[in-house]
């Protein structure tokens, strides 16, 4: 249960990402900023990444995974080009 609250504060990422426009970078920081709350909980930060992939002309999508000695956390996110935002389409705590 330890996670809960990490969950939770990740979760409203994703609806403030839905209720207005964001850039990537900035959805990041926010889950980042979030990520540091919770450092008692996920201990050290050992390393991220991410992969990005088009699907067709309009759509971009993009996975980050945040490392840590006691959790991963992965966060998927897409851009519909033509509106010009991103939005968290999952996260996941593992």
């Amino acid at each position: 249960m330890k996670t809960l609250g990490l969950s939770v504060a990740l979760s409203n990422v994703a609806i403030e990402a839905a209720a207005k426009k964001m850039s990537q970078s900035a959805l990041l920081e926010m889950v980042e900023g979030i990520l540091l709350q919770y450092a008692d909980v996920l201990g050290k930060a050992t390393g991220s990444s991410e992969q990005q992939k088009s699907l067709g002309a309009d759509l971009r999508l993009s996975e980050v995974h945040f490392d840590y000695e006691q959790h991963s956390i992965q966060v998927q996110f897409a851009n519909f080009l033509p509106r010009g935002d991103w939005q968290v389409q999952g996260i996941r705590l593992v």
